[in-house]
């Protein structure tokens, strides 16, 4: 993320204002420029930022971490499962259980394999 700013004067006081945001994206193989996409740029007659654009970079990341939650939910599922599956209905041995997940996710998920 590369962040661009400027200062200017606006009734006799300086200001800082972040004039644009991008992503870089990579080399251009062709003639070696940087690829930037823009997604946020000061719009100084209104005095705020406008969005122009997707920042592709963090949609992929923000993307990765939807996958990564919903393969905890389909995780947690399955432990449920596990636990319906060997009649566990006392709530403190499910509390237990739900403990030692918490404590210790992988090696208390290995139980389900």
């Amino acid at each position: 993320i590369v962040l661009v700013q400027s200062t200017y004067l606006a009734g006799g006081r300086r200001m800082r204002r972040t004039k644009e945001v991008n992503e870089i994206l990579g080399i251009d193989p062709t003639d070696k420029n940087l690829l930037v996409n823009q997604f946020v740029k000061w719009d100084a007659k209104k005095n705020s930022h406008v969005e122009v654009g997707i920042p592709k970079k963090l949609e992929k990341i923000a993307m990765s971490r939807v996958d990564d939650a919903y393969a905890e939910l389909e995780r947690r599922r399955r432990y449920l499962e596990w636990m319906i599956g060997k009649g566990v209905t006392d709530y403190k041995e499910f509390t237990k259980l739900i403990h030692s997940y918490y404590r210790n996710p992988e090696t208390t998920f290995s139980m389900v394999l």
